[in-house]
């Protein structure tokens, strides 16, 4: 039966009588009987299994108690000879601790992340074999990995390590949408407020086409996008107004421009000039009628009146007549419509 700690008192009386000198002598005749092989190893006590190390930060010290060994027979007996010595009873006690061996770091080390083992052996007298392995697992606690902003970037302190914090900003034209910091939780290994994104600028309010024209823009009224305006045939943007406008992520570059009638109306009827004769005695005019002129314009609008002259159906003098329509569109661009009535008068006498 092995022995743990236990004191064995081993004691050796030597006494020798007249009675028994023979027996001894004939004892001493037979050799003892040799004890049986020893084939059982020794036996490790504090032999840890694996564990995990959880850390925020890149290395860390572990430490543990060391396994002890013992073995069912003893290693030595204190003192050293293994016998009594000096008058009865001395005794010395057997020993079947082992000094084992260790590969690999000392408790105290510093370790890094990953999976460690350190190995212990313990050789008894005979030679049996022991081993006890020390395994651990140092892990490092992170959080999700933060995908890349879009139109952003990030600096962490410590990356996704737990404890570290995130500061978000976003590039020139655009703007946080979310919390501008986060940090990693360790305890639930998630970060403390969700991703923020980066949204682009824009101006206001977005622009529309003029009247009598349009735009087109390259990305809408966002951050940098450039706007040009197109006016229609007879139309054109008036001196001093910007024909291309830019997003600056706040406001255009200038004030949208118009579309400005440069066209003056047309007259799609005006009569010519043409001579009026008439036989009179006593009368030195006649009356006239003509076809009055007409005008069209491309804003949809026009006015037409007469300015020199007598409309038709009035009553017109002997010789020429000067007859003047003018056409005008709502910008004021004008056209005008001339022509002569020459009215000749025949004296008829009795």
């Amino acid at each position: 039966m092995k022995l743990h700690g236990l004191l064995i008192t081993v004691c050796i009386l030597v006494c020798v009588s007249p009675t028994d000198g023979w027996r001894r002598r004939r004892r001493r005749r037979s050799p003892a009987p040799a004890p049986p092989a020893d084939t059982t190893p020794p036996t490790f006590t504090n032999c840890r299994s694996h564990w995990t190390v959880p850390i925020t930060t890149t290395s860390t010290v572990v430490t543990w108690t060391e396994p002890t060994a013992t073995d069912d027979r003893p290693i030595r007996m204190q003192g050293g000879s293994g016998y009594c010595h000096g008058p009865p009873p001395v005794c010395m006690m057997p020993i079947f601790d082992i000094s084992p061996t260790r590969s690999g770091p000392a408790p105290g080390s510093t370790f890094t992340e990953g999976h460690h083992a350190v190995t212990y052996t313990a050789q008894d007298l005979a030679g049996n074999i022991a081993t006890c392995r020390i395994e651990f697992t140092v892990e490092i606690i992170r959080c999700p990995p933060i995908p890349p902003v879009s139109n952003g970037v990030h600096v962490c302190t410590y990356g996704v390590i737990g404890g570290s914090q995130c500061v978000f900003s976003c590039h020139h034209g655009y703007t946080l949408s979310g919390s501008a910091t986060t940090h990693c939780n360790a305890d639930t290994r998630r970060w403390s407020s969700p991703i923020p994104t980066c949204q682009v600028k824009t101006c206001s309010p977005p622009l529309v086409a003029p009247s009598h024209g349009s735009v087109s823009c390259s990305d809408s009224n966002r951050f940098m996008s450039l706007c040009t305006f197109y006016c229609d045939e007879g139309f054109e943007i008036p001196s001093g107004q910007s024909s291309a406008l830019f997003c600056n992520g706040h406001v255009w570059s200038a004030n949208p421009p118009i579309c400005q009638d440069v066209k003056p109306p047309e007259f799609t009827a005006c009569p010519t000039s043409f001579d009026v004769n008439i036989q009179s005695a006593t009368s030195d005019s006649a009356l006239v009628s003509y076809n009055s002129p007409r005008a069209v314009d491309n804003s949809g609008h026009v006015t037409i009146r007469l300015v020199e002259g007598k409309a038709s159906g009035s009553r017109f003098d002997s010789g020429a007549n000067t007859v003047k329509y003018r056409a005008e569109d709502g910008a004021g661009n004008i056209i005008e419509c001339n022509f002569t009535i020459n009215v000749i008068i025949i004296i008829v006498t009795g």
